[in-house]
């Protein structure tokens, strides 16, 4: 599987440098990228070798193997770009929010809710969407446990009343 984590803008400069909106709170993978994945998609992404990488402020810019003119670089324009997870560091107690696609809501008393369909961030928090077009904030104040190896999210009995009346 692989993880969304920019949008190329634009060309930067006359050699081929790439401006990409970074779409990842993971920044640090722009660091010491071996190689991406550039598509419209994910399954349409082809795989590209990194020669060079870095972040300012807050853009990530990238030189890619044979990408050595402005007209060559402005064929990626608006390509997305993916990594492979082994490329993310991440922490083995993090969770990335894509993983939580599929798992299973239930309650502290275990009735089941539904599956997570799709994960939204609204700016503030991610939101899971599982049921019959149901949400609710992956928080503290909703989440009691989150079992990776179970693929399941345990939300507190109190949420799913409080929250749907909302």
């Amino acid at each position: 599987m692989k993880y969304l984590i920019g949008k190329i803008l634009k060309a930067r400069g006359l050699k081929g440098e790439l401006k990409v909106q970074i779409l990842t709170n993971i920044t640090n993978v722009f660091g010491k990228l071996p190689h991406v994945y550039l598509g419209a998609t994910q399954d349409s992404a082809e795989k590209y070798i990194v020669t060079k990488s870095s972040v300012q402020n807050e853009f990530a810019y990238l030189f890619l193997k044979d990408v050595d003119s402005v007209e060559r670089a402005e064929d990626f324009r608006g390509m997305e770009i993916y990594v492979d997870k082994s490329q993310l560091a991440i922490a083995d107690d993090e969770i990335l929010a894509s993983d939580l696609v599929g798992c299973v809501v239930v309650t502290e008393n275990g009735k089941s809710l539904g599956t997570v369909q799709e994960v939204v961030n609204y700016g503030g928090s991610d939101f899971l969407k599982f049921g019959k077009d149901v949400e609710i904030p992956y928080e503290d104040e909703f989440i009691v446990e989150t079992n990776m190896t179970e693929k399941k999210v345990i939300i507190k009995n109190i949420s799913v009343k409080t929250w749907l009346e909302k």
